[in-house]
């Protein structure tokens, strides 16, 4: 029987640009956790653009950690998978500035 990744949280970040520049990019980054709580390492994470198409994949840290820095503005979805679980998603992150 498989576990679940249950709570796959992401966020996005945003920072205010300063008047000189313009930047059309944020941060996702979160933490996976299994059904008891624990934080997991080495859990693939792919974000992806669901405009594009275009895929960017981290692994999870020690800390169950995750981030992908410069992204640009758009719809996303981040999926989790570790051998032994149920592969996890959530769809419709929105990185905006």
């Amino acid at each position: 029987m498989k576990r679940r990744l249950i709570a796959l949280a992401a966020w996005t970040l945003t920072a205010a640009a300063p008047a000189w520049a313009q930047f059309d990019a944020g941060t996702v980054l979160g933490t996976i956790h299994d059904t008891s709580g624990g934080v997991l390492p080495g859990v693939t994470v792919t974000l992806t653009n669901r405009d594009t198409g275009v895929t960017a994949t981290r692994p999870s840290d020690d800390r169950g950690s995750f981030e992908f820095p410069t992204v640009r503005v758009g719809v996303y979805t981040v999926k989790a998978e570790l051998a032994g679980f149920v592969p996890r998603e959530v769809a419709n992150i929105t990185v905006d500035v």
